[in-house]
């Protein structure tokens, strides 16, 4: 029996568990019936591996991607990092010559370079693809989502959930994660 998410998370010590962020039960709700389709992973903000080990296993068909301002090296075959800033464009298109199932955002939490990051990686993303932002400040979501919205065309579908077991979106404290699914 394959393992979950949750299950991985807490065997890598990520803080995507139901321990901490609670959001493995947002992507489990949302991606386990995709986890034989999907090819292809880039997760932005890398830290020490432990969310890559986790994609690596839980997408067992995948190439998993990280892009981290701080180098992480990878003994897996099927994981594969680089080094530089979420927000430099000019890097972020020499980097992607190549369809992206799953793009998640876990980098450096700021409005700008986000959205930077969004504009640039979106046109990459596949059909039907996802693009995930995690630990998004409540003081922060109306900005950030103006800015997705500007892609309204291109989106099929857009969920926000609650960090932990917050049932609150607006609070300035709170972080939440975004699903936006490409049409």
């Amino acid at each position: 029996m394959n393992p979950t998410l949750d299950q991985l998370a807490k065997k890598f010590n990520t803080d995507k568990g139901n321990w901490s962020h609670s959001y493995t039960r947002w992507y489990s709700q949302i991606l386990d019936s995709k986890r034989y389709d999907i090819q292809s992973v880039l997760e932005l903000g890398v830290g020490n591996g432990a969310s890559l080990k986790m994609w690596e296993l839980y997408f067992p068909l995948a190439i998993i991607y990280g892009l981290d301002i701080n180098d992480y090296q990878s003994t897996s075959e099927r994981i594969i990092t680089f080094k530089f800033p979420q927000e430099d464009e000019e890097k972020l298109k020499e980097f992607t010559g190549k369809s992206l199932d799953l793009i998640i955002d876990d980098a450096c939490h700021i409005p700008k370079s986000i959205m930077i990051s969004l504009n640039v990686l979106f046109d990459f993303l596949s059909k039907e693809g996802y693009y995930v932002i995690e630990d998004v400040s409540g003081k922060f979501i109306k900005e950030i989502l103006d800015f997705v919205f500007q892609k309204k065309e291109e989106i099929k579908s857009i969920q926000i959930f609650a960090s932990g077991n917050e049932t609150i979106i607006d609070s300035e404290n709170n972080e939440t994660i975004i699903f936006i699914q490409k049409s």
